[in-house]
């Protein structure tokens, strides 16, 4: 009889702070030569990217969630918050909808990204984010979600050895990663992604393991406690750890 093995079920790789701080970075150098060479097309596209990046990361958006963000519904205040409201999403069982809230920040800020897009784009009223086509024209209608994964894909290649697909879920799998590294609870995450229940956040979350001093890539206790010296041209090992300094205990 053949044996049956299971695949390993196949998740969204995390978009994590790392890969944002990149991907900005490299767009603020874009946004620089776009201002130098008088290129509007490019200066929108980048202006539209830091905003949508920025959102979708720091409130651990979905690309459909993103795609339905309208100018009427949210509210820039520079160097404070950003605010908008989503009238349905995946968790709202009652279809109250929902206004999500982000704070303003010194580095990679959402808030600012949002109000230059507005400000280099002259949109007022209508979907957030846009198509934006090589003439420099704004389409009428909000960017399709499926096309959000394509974007993100095209702004992160080339800045990394490991080529990684991101897909709709990785800016919530990155936030979700950033928030638990940064101590977050459960309670706090769950309320600001929108989370109905633990379970739905701790599929997003990533398990925590320790090892202590003995993953290699830590300064090694051994290569601390254990001296050598010569002796007769061979080396002899003195000094041998215990268990209080392996293990501090």
């Amino acid at each position: 009889m053949a044996k049956i093995y299971n695949a390993p079920q196949k998740s969204a790789p995390p978009f994590t702070f790392d890969h944002l701080r990149a991907v900005c970075d490299r767009l603020e150098e874009d946004k620089i030569k776009a201002i130098r060479m008088e290129d509007r097309p490019k200066l929108l596209q980048v202006h539209r990217d830091l905003a949508l990046f920025l959102t979708a990361f720091w409130q651990g958006l979905r690309s459909d969630e993103v795609s339905r963000i309208r100018i009427e519904e949210t509210v820039v205040l520079p160097d404070e918050e950003l605010r908008f409201f989503l009238p349905h999403f995946k968790n709202d069982v009652h279809s109250n909808g929902r206004e999500f809230v982000l704070p303003a920040m010194q580095l990679y800020c959402p808030v600012n990204a949002v109000q230059g897009w507005l400000d280099v784009s002259g949109l007022l009223e209508g979907p957030l984010f846009r198509k934006v086509d090589r003439w420099g024209g704004i389409s009428e209608s909000g960017i399709n979600k499926r096309s959000i994964e394509g974007i993100l894909n095209r702004a992160v290649e080339g800045l990394f050895e490991n080529k990684v697909k991101f897909t709709t879920h990785s800016f919530r799998k990155g936030f979700a990663d950033w928030a638990s590294k940064n101590d977050w609870d459960i309670k706090g995450l769950m309320d600001h992604v929108g989370w109905g229940s633990e379970q739905s956040a701790l599929r997003y979350l990533p398990g925590k393991k320790n090892y202590g001093s003995l993953l290699l890539d830590r300064p090694s206790v051994l290569k601390r406690v254990v001296t050598e010296v010569e002796d007769n041209g061979r080396s002899v090992a003195t000094t041998p750890p215990n268990r209080r300094q392996l293990f501090g205990t």
